[in-house]
């Protein structure tokens, strides 16, 4: 099973029918896109607030798989100059990243960042689902 599903709604589903009480609570986040005619050329660009808003969300998170897929996106917002890597702390559970958003000032939250060890394919599957979560595709 894949760590996380994206699911898709039309808007008038969405917003016309109650919220299955199963669905909210397997809700992590949602948005609102258009999904572009067939013809059309498909846009690689993923807006950077989502990525950040899916990586403060996932921070409580206590699940594996989870705080890997967190670690994953803490590396592509580091990529795209989002985040900031403070330093690297040794603690007996492993080694946490510490990062910082980039503009946030002196008073800009940490975030810490359980470095997952994954293996390559592991980093594989999470970033192939990222793609298909965010629609990041050519």
């Amino acid at each position: 099973a894949p760590l996380l599903e994206r699911l898709d709604f039309s808007s008038e589903s969405w917003d016309s029918s109650p919220r299955d009480p199963k669905l909210v609570s397997r809700m992590l986040c949602w948005w609102r896109t258009t999904v572009p005619e067939n013809d059309e050329p498909r846009k690689a660009f993923v807006d950077e607030t989502v990525l950040l808003d899916l990586f403060d969300r996932l921070e409580d998170d206590t699940d594996e798989q989870r705080q890997a897929f967190r670690f994953v996106l803490g590396l592509i917002l580091l990529r795209r100059r989002k985040l900031r890597m403070i330093e690297r702390e040794q603690a007996d559970e492993g080694a946490y990243w510490i990062f910082k958003r980039v503009g946030g000032g002196d008073d800009a939250p940490l975030y810490r960042v359980l470095d997952p060890q994954l293996e390559e394919s592991d980093a594989e599957e999470i970033a192939e689902q990222l793609s298909e979560i965010l629609a990041d595709e050519a």
